[in-house]
């Protein structure tokens, strides 16, 4: 199908200043965010992250929880973005599983002016890099993969420099509280039926899981002006900025 003009028109007059809808509809990190994938899948390399020629990015895709039973159930977690060697799981749209013998696998949460969330709806404790790393874990199980062949991987949050600056995200980003409230969420389960398996998972999975994350960086931030700065291309890095400028200024 063609792009009708007036879809054009519309992005075009927002660079501008003229809206007939709220700027934060294309103005946020959602967009930013792809903006950044699609160039670093085009080699620009804007992440600190390996650049694979058969690899593809995806935003919105979800990644499989380990807590899906009642009575403390929760869905799957919505990924801001995903780099690596990934396809749509069959009968459904967004759900996300690793390709056979997948070499990458990153995740990526996008933040512009927020912290990371502290709490799922029936889980109060359970902060949002504690949910990301559980799922990416549960996911590469399900996938029937090892996560220790897999080269690149790795769970970062992309959020403006002075934010990373001021160390928000360091509390949930550490492995040692990553650990400690997975197993707090595990024992939410503690009468229940499940409880057992849900405690060889965390013993046998992710424990395993979690020593192989904190090593090597596999756990951390990016800031938006490093991986804008990153683009070599003059002119692009300049638009992408103004992007990210305009991002600032609505959100």
């Amino acid at each position: 199908m063609s792009i009708p003009k007036a879809f054009i028109d519309l992005l075009s007059s927002s660079l501008v200043g003229t809206l007939n809808f709220p700027p934060t509809k294309i103005f946020e990190e959602g967009w930013m965010l792809r903006i950044l994938l699609e160039a670093h899948h085009k080699g620009r390399s804007c992440f600190p992250i390996p650049y694979y020629d058969d690899s593809t990015w995806y935003s919105e895709g979800i990644i499989s929880s380990p807590f899906s039973l009642k009575p403390y159930a929760e869905s799957g977690t919505r990924s801001d973005g995903i780099i690596g060697h990934i396809k749509i799981r069959v009968d459904t749209k967004a759900g996300i599983r690793l390709e056979k013998n997948a070499r990458q696998f990153v995740v990526l949460e996008a933040k512009m002016k927020s912290g990371l969330s502290s709490n799922v709806d029936n889980a109060g404790f359970y902060d949002q890099a504690s949910r990301y790393l559980a799922c990416i874990c549960k996911t590469i199980e399900l996938s029937n993969c090892a996560f220790s062949d897999i080269d690149s991987i790795g769970f970062y949050v992309i959020a403006p420099e002075d934010q990373i600056n001021q160390n928000i995200f360091s509390k949930y980003l550490n492995p040692n509280n990553i650990l400690n409230t997975v197993e707090k969420r595990v024992n939410q389960y503690m009468m229940e039926d499940c409880y057992s398996s849900l405690v060889r998972w965390y013993n046998n999975n992710f424990k395993p899981f979690m020593n192989y994350m904190k090593c090597e960086g596999r756990i951390g931030c990016i800031k938006w002006e490093e991986a804008v700065d990153k683009i070599e291309d003059v002119s692009e890095k300049k638009s992408i900025r103004e992007f990210l400028y305009k991002c600032y200024e609505h959100m």
